[in-house]
Order: structure tokens, then C-alpha cells, then sequence
């Protein structure tokens, strides 16, 4: 990850006239704050399927007193709800693990965007000679 850059610009006598470092991306955009709230997600569609697998199971114990529909045993329904329901987590998880290289995306060219004004101001202060 690109990270914020000091520049020095120094006088003709090879004095320091200026140093100074960029301002951190992270002000802006933090990708360890969008993989928390990307891991959040995750958890929190883990925690209500925890519920749907408890209201499902509930449902499999009555079905060995339900009637067979289509010939369909409710035992075989209700194992297939479940499988759904893990597949649906893992899409939804799976959904969002673009987003976090997105955000290191996003931050690098903030980041040199901010490195190369930085660069550039130094440069242009006066009695900077290089």
C-alpha cells in the first residue's frame, strides 16, 4: 500500500529550506476500516442464518409427522432450504471480497495524488533549488 512520502527542498548553500510530508490517504479513504465493516457484513449474515438453521431445524423435527407432498419427503425440502441458506451466506460474503482490493486501489492513487502536490510544492518553495 502506497504510503505518504517526506520531500525535502534544499537553498543554494545545501541548507534544508523546506521538508515536509504528504498527508496520509488514510484521512480519506482507510482500507483496514472497509475490511472491518466488510468482515461486519459477514458476521452479521453468518448470525441470521444461525437463526434461519435454528427455525428450519425446528421444522425437520415435524417432519416426520408431515404428509409427503409430490413425493417429496419434507425431510429432503427442508435439508435443501438449508443448503440455500449456506450458499446465500457464502454469496453474500463472497460478494465483498472485491471490495476491500478496491479500497487499496482507491487509496494508492489518493495517496500518490497527494505525494506528487507534495512533491511538486516542495519543488516550487521559495529558494528551493533542488
Amino acid at each position: 500500500m502506497e504510503t505518504p512520502k517526506t520531500y525535502t527542498g534544499y537553498g543554494e548553500d545545501g541548507q534544508v529550506v523546506i521538508s515536509k510530508t504528504s498527508e496520509d490517504a488514510n484521512n480519506y479513504l482507510n482500507p483496514a476500516e472497509v475490511q472491518k465493516a466488510v468482515e461486519h457484513i459477514g458476521e452479521v449474515a453468518e448470525e441470521q442464518a444461525v437463526i434461519l438453521r435454528k427455525a428450519t431445524y425446528h421444522l425437520r423435527g415435524e417432519a416426520d409427522h408431515a404428509l409427503i407432498i409430490s413425493a417429496t419427503d419434507m425431510s429432503d425440502a427442508i435439508s435443501d432450504i438449508t443448503d440455500i441458506q449456506e450458499r446465500v451466506v457464502e454469496a453474500i460474503k463472497g460478494s465483498f471480497v472485491d471490495v476491500y482490493d478496491n479500497a487499496v486501489k482507491a487509496h494508492d492513487e489518493i495517496q500518490r495524488k497527494l505525494n506528487e502536490q507534495m512533491r511538486q510544492y516542495v519543488s516550487t518553495y521559495p529558494g528551493v533549488v533542488r
